[in-house]
């Protein structure tokens, strides 16, 4: 399912914040348990993607906090959801123009990407990562 992108990116201090309620369509439909092959295929991932490509940063990261619950714990599936919330809220602080957050948290990234490529050096979770930094690293 395609969700449209909300009314306007929010912004710590320059934006209003979205209502309580935004995202509870998406977020409710998150299953309880995820692996890897539910996560590339979850509609809600998608869409936190979706929203990441057009500069929804903050809301993209609530999506995938919600997703990143619902993986095992100390699983690939976690750290791979961990490292794009990263990414995420990194390119957030950028806009913000609080770039040595933005490097602290992009540091945070890279490390659970190296240690996705130590856990699982040939998955597509490693494929997928590299993918995301191209697009998304700072």
């Amino acid at each position: 399912m395609r969700h449209a992108l909300p009314p306007h990116a929010y912004i710590p201090g320059k934006t209003q914040r979205h209502q309580v309620a935004q995202f509870d369509e998406i977020i409710s439909s998150i299953p309880s348990v995820i692996d890897f092959e539910t996560l590339q295929t979850l509609s809600a991932f998608h869409t936190a993607l979706n929203y990441m490509q057009h500069g929804f940063h903050w809301e993209a990261h609530e999506i995938l906090e919600a997703i990143w619950m619902n993986t095992a714990q100390n699983s690939i599936e976690r750290l791979f959801t961990q490292c794009i919330i990263h990414l995420a809220n990194a390119n957030l602080k950028h806009i913000m123009k609080r770039e040595t957050a933005t490097q602290k948290i992009m540091t945070q990234a890279s490390a659970l990407s190296a240690e996705i490529g130590r856990r699982a050096p040939d998955s597509v979770a490693v494929t997928e990562i590299q993918k995301l930094f191209l697009k998304y690293a700072l």
